[in-house]
């Protein structure tokens, strides 16, 4: 195998991991919406502030996986 296929699929491996790091950041972030539209609904604000607050920590946890470099190994 050569040295750019190698390279090629290091990185195809990393931005799998990262499309799947996405994918359950933002199907929590989907849940955490849906869960606060909900309780604003029936006018619990106290459980939708704590809902915030965790849609926030995944809103962090989303730019961190978009803050990583990729990686090219040679």
């Amino acid at each position: 195998m050569s040295n750019m296929t190698v390279q090629e699929a290091a990185v195809g491996a990393e931005a799998g991991k990262i499309q799947a790091d996405l994918r359950d950041v933002f199907s929590k972030l989907l849940k955490h919406a849906r869960t606060i539209d909900m309780t604003m609904s029936l006018g619990d604000s106290t459980e939708a502030l704590g809902q915030i607050r965790e849609l926030e920590m995944y809103l962090e946890r989303g730019l961190e996986v978009l803050s990583k470099p990729l990686t090219y190994e040679s």
